[in-house]
């Protein structure tokens, strides 16, 4: 059974159809990556799918359970959490500690006045997330620079500070929006790394991304999108041949 449908789902701006008709399923513990040109439709899907936007018309079911006019936040706790194109999504003049600890607070337990009071089962609470927080931290290669405003962090370290957050509020599905863009050969070698461990620990990823060597040498499965439309659907090979996304995307060579 898949872990996300969405179904002739479509999002006009105006008279402009940014997705028309779509039907995707992703299934549990895939890495599917979500190529096209730009203006194709990439990331109006992930926010659609994540609930930044609400979509003209279709259905979009997570775990077998309509999502449609939930709020981010509502998203987000049921296991969708994305990440963004701009680094400047992080809070910047917090440490890169306090922005991953942020992400934890998704799943707080801790209401209001427990945290104005800092009650006992708020400081534990509190340092249980910091504990989680360091872990992800490490995991991302980053935990040297767990006291550094994000603001102050190399081009690199704050895509990975991204994903970070992103981690931190423990996702089923996780949207990837264009996490090497930017970095050298060497990062965008161990974000592809890290984005396999994070598959191996059970996290579906829908990766969008134009660096074609990460698409193709990570992801199982790739959909091509070109004004909207789904174009072209299969694995990696199969695309490479694929004479509407050579043409529509990714070009011949002479």
């Amino acid at each position: 059974m898949a872990i996300l449908e969405i179904r002739k789902v479509s999002k006009n701006f105006g008279g402009l159809a940014a997705l028309s008709h779509l039907d995707i399923d992703m299934h549990k513990g895939e890495l599917t990556g979500l190529i096209g040109p730009n203006g194709a439709g990439k990331t109006t899907l992930f926010n659609v799918i994540s609930g930044f936007y609400q979509p003209t018309s279709g259905v979009i079911s997570f775990r077998s359970e309509n999502i449609l006019g939930q709020r981010m936040d509502k998203i987000a706790k049921r296991g969708i959490v994305r990440t963004w194109q701009q680094t400047s999504a992080l809070l910047h003049n917090m440490t890169a500690l306090e922005n991953v600890m942020v992400g934890h607070y998704v799943h707080s337990k801790s209401g209001f006045w427990k945290s104005i009071f800092n009650t006992s089962s708020y400081q534990r609470e509190d340092r249980e997330v910091r504990e989680k927080s360091l872990d992800i931290l490490e995991f991302m290669g980053i935990l040297s620079a767990r006291d550094e405003l994000a603001k102050n962090l190399p081009h690199g370290y704050q895509r990975s500070l991204g994903v970070a957050v992103a981690l931190a509020a423990s996702p089923e599905l996780l949207l990837l929006d264009e996490p090497v863009t930017g970095m050298n050969p060497t990062e965008s070698t161990a974000m592809m790394t890290k984005i396999q461990k994070i598959i191996d620990k059970g996290i579906t990823v829908i990766l969008v991304e134009h660096d074609m060597k990460v698409v193709m040498n990570i992801c199982e499965r790739i959909i091509v999108l070109n004004f909207g439309k789904k174009i072209a659907e299969g694995k990696p090979e199969e695309i490479r041949k694929d004479k509407d996304v050579i043409k529509a995307y990714l070009g011949t060579r002479k």
